[in-house]
């Protein structure tokens, strides 16, 4: 998140799937990325990791899952 939030994209991008790779449970990881995908115009992949975060039962994701199903 601390590179995503300061624009380097590429080093959270690399960190992203670092986390992803370690193969534990990172709690909100799908729907941080889904965001920072959606940040970077690749909505359609992003809304997919937004989907996991609901599925996952994460409030957050659940929230804003509903909130872009609305509004498609």
């Amino acid at each position: 998140l601390y590179h995503q939030k300061n624009g380097n994209f590429e080093s959270a991008e690399l960190n992203y799937k670092k986390a992803f790779e370690m193969n534990k449970q990172v709690d909100l990881l799908d729907y941080y990325y889904g965001c920072f995908l959606i940040e970077r115009e690749d909505k359609e992949i992003g809304l997919e990791y937004i989907k996991r975060s609901a599925e996952n039962g994460e409030h957050e994701g659940i929230e804003l899952y509903e909130n872009m199903q609305k509004s498609m």
